[in-house]
This record gives C-alpha cells, structure tokens and sequence, in this order.
C-alpha cells in the first residue's frame, strides 16, 4: 500500500464522519499511515474527527491480516423484480379474496422461484397493495329491506 497523500481540498472535507459511515480506502490508509507515523489511537481519532473504536479496528485489522480493508457486505439481494411484481399484482388483481399462502402457492406455482410469504407480503405493502377484511354486516329486518 502506498501511503502518500496530495490534498487538493481543506484537511477535514475528506474526513466529515456520519453516523453508520463505512470507511473508504483512502480514510482507512490515512489512519494507518498515522498509526506507522507514531500518532495514538485517540490522536489519530482526533485530527480525523471518527470514533476510536473506527481507528482500533482498522488498525487491529491491518496487523492481523496486512489490510485494513473489512470483507465485503452481502447486499439484501432483492428476489422480485418488476416482471415479479406485474405478475404478483395480476395474481392479486385477479382474486382480492385469496389469502396469502393461496397467493404465494399460486405466485410459485408460476414462476421458477420460490418465494416466502414474508417476501410477498412485503412487497404487496411496497405496491401498496393490503389486506382488508369486510365488516360484517347486521342482520336486516322484513321491513327494513322494504325501505
């Protein structure tokens, strides 16, 4: 890794930390380049205005495995989509009575995915499609269907 710097905007424009932030390479090398340079821990927390925890793991991270990089997230993979959702909507639209195991055993039925419950009703919500259950109704009178 090569640790030289050129900074072409003011110092603390590259390091303005959010809340639930993942560090990019560039603030996970300037932390480590601080680290060989001799600063501490919270030195190194000060001057680039992120928590200590951030700078501990980054720094015990490059010592264990020679980078301080982190494995790759698995991204929520999204199993439906569009074509999915035009098919589920037909489903749906083409029965509003059917309940939602009934419209997942026919939504599997026609495709060669396998979708949960939980994945369909969610993304019934996301079109905002809902269940609605019918008021029951009181029972009328002789006269009172007359009027």
């Amino acid at each position: 890794m090569i640790f030289n710097f050129f900074f072409t905007a003011p110092f603390e424009a590259y390091f303005k930390m959010r809340k639930n932030h993942e560090l990019n390479e560039f603030e996970r090398e300037k932390i480590i380049s601080l680290r060989i340079g001799g600063k501490t821990h919270k030195a190194i927390s000060r001057i680039l205005k992120i928590p200590k925890s951030t700078v501990t793991d980054t720094i015990s991270r490059y010592n264990n495995f020679n980078t301080g990089l982190i494995a790759k997230r698995n991204k929520r993979l999204y199993f439906m989509n569009n074509d999915d959702h035009h098919k589920l909507s037909k489903i749906v639209k083409k029965n509003n009575r059917l309940s939602l195991d009934e419209i997942q055993q026919n939504f599997n039925n026609s495709q060669d995915k396998n979708i949960s419950a939980v994945t369909i009703r969610r993304n019934l919500h996301q079109m905002e499609i809902y269940s609605r259950i019918s008021m029951p109704k009181p029972l009328l009178t002789e006269s009172q269907c007359e009027k």
